[in-house]
């Protein structure tokens, strides 16, 4: 399962609409791909589905990390110059050629896992992230809404996400299985979960808008956990600080509005425009901030900045719809 005969093979049918398409496919597993649907579920049609959708995309984000880190195991590219890397232009400037596995259950050679455990910074390949992240997110959906599309959605990107990683070179067929493997069993402890929970209930609504006390199991799923995921896991430590810059967001704005409230297709929309555009804003200001000071990349700097934009944008969202867009709000969340 670590071979690179499948990506030779899937390679071998390259043509410019192929390799646009599975791109594109790629594109979709991307963070800031799962960021835009977050915000646009969160702030367009239900908080409530939408902070579980963002607990499990996320802890499976953290999860497929910190395995990262655990197992530290090359990709394609890596153990086979033979292998395009067209997620990158196309060009392999690896000096390893045909070091794939010997055997279908074969780990590669140990002298490449090594050589690529000492380089710094590099982005390991087992288990996939794009694959366990999409279909955690899709699965999500179609467990939270429970609508056939949905499913189908899942279903798809079990399939076009695992094969474009691989026809782009980037992952091995047990990194994907491993992906695949990973969100399944997140979505099967979530869909057990779920019997318990009683979402869309309009009718109670201080299931939405409690009151701003929060109680120690959900101190530890929402700050404990993530905070200590990313004091003892690197690979992780990114989509954990997003995650408490979510989960602050979201504690600090449950009674702020009722965005579970009735609004027309005119106001979901500008909220879910609102929302994009307040993180796409941050996201690019950050980022073109951070180089124009020369800010340091350490891990000092980059963890708040997540922390901080992810929370700054469900917190000021949550403002400007409420100012401007929402016009009324229930009875409990006024």
């Amino acid at each position: 399962m670590f071979q690179t005969d499948p990506h030779l093979w899937l390679q071998s049918f390259d043509s410019p609409f192929l390799r646009a398409a599975m791109q594109a496919a790629s594109l979709l597993g991307e963070e800031e791909f799962f960021a835009l649907m977050i915000m646009a579920l969160m702030f367009g049609f239900e908080r409530q589905r939408g902070f579980i959708m963002v607990q499990i995309v996320l802890w499976t984000a953290i999860i497929t990390g910190i395995l990262k880190d655990l197992f530290a195991l090359p990709r394609p590219v890596h153990v086979d110059a033979l292998v395009a890397d067209f997620a990158n232009g196309g060009s392999n400037p690896s000096s390893f050629i045909g070091r794939d596995a010997p055997d279908f259950f074969a780990l590669p050679p140990e002298d490449v896992v090594t050589f690529y455990r000492n380089v710094p910074d590099i982005s390991y390949g087992f288990p996939s992230g794009h694959c366990s992240s999409s279909i955690a997110m899709w699965g999500s959906l179609a467990l939270l809404f429970r609508r056939a599309w949905l499913i189908w959605c899942t279903l798809a990107f079990l399939l076009l996400m695992p094969l474009s990683r691989m026809y782009l070179g980037k992952h091995f067929l047990a990194d994907v299985l491993g992906g695949v493997v990973l969100s399944m069993v997140v979505l099967l402890v979530v869909a057990t979960l779920q019997r318990g929970w009683a979402l869309g209930r309009t009718d109670r609504p201080e299931s939405l808008n409690r009151v701003l006390r929060v109680s120690w199991k959900e101190i530890l799923f929402m700050f404990v956990m993530p905070a200590a995921a990313m004091v003892f896991f690197t690979g992780a430590r990114q989509e954990c600080a997003s995650l408490l810059g979510l989960n602050v967001g979201y504690l600090l704005t449950r009674r702020l509005v009722a965005l579970d409230a009735p609004r027309s297709t005119l106001r979901r929309i500008l909220s879910i425009l609102v929302a994009a555009g307040l993180f796409v804003v941050l996201f690019v200001g950050v980022n073109i901030l951070s180089s124009r000071v020369q800010l340091p990349t350490d891990v000092f700097v980059i963890l708040p900045q997540r922390l901080s934009v992810a929370a700054i944008v469900v917190i000021a969202a949550h403002w400007i719809i409420k100012k401007f867009f929402i016009g009324q709000t229930s009875a409990q969340g006024s």
